[in-house]
């Protein structure tokens, strides 16, 4: 594993800054069309984030890959559609 320099390590912060400020708050972890190639970058750190967080929420739109852990079931929805079609249809209210 290699160590984050430069504007990957400000990003980092950055982002680390935001969680830190809204974990107390209403989260919506929206995730869009995030496979399981790499599920520990996005899809993992979601769920342990909506776990752990009283007031999170996670959502996950991917066409035939909507699974959800059962510990957060009751704090998620998975729509099994294809992403750009979901936002184009919530854009032109369709």
């Amino acid at each position: 594993q290699r160590s984050l320099v430069g504007s990957e390590m400000c990003i980092r912060d950055s982002y680390d800054d935001f969680l830190r400020r809204h974990k107390n708050l209403n989260v919506l972890f929206l995730e869009l069309g995030t496979g399981y190639n790499t599920p520990s970058i996005i899809k993992y750190p979601f769920w342990q984030m909506t776990a752990a967080w009283p007031d999170a929420f996670y959502a996950c739109i991917n066409l035939g890959q909507t699974e959800v852990p059962l510990e957060i079931q009751n704090k998620s929805i998975g729509i099994s559609k294809d992403a750009g079609e979901v936002i184009e249809n919530l854009l032109t209210g369709v």
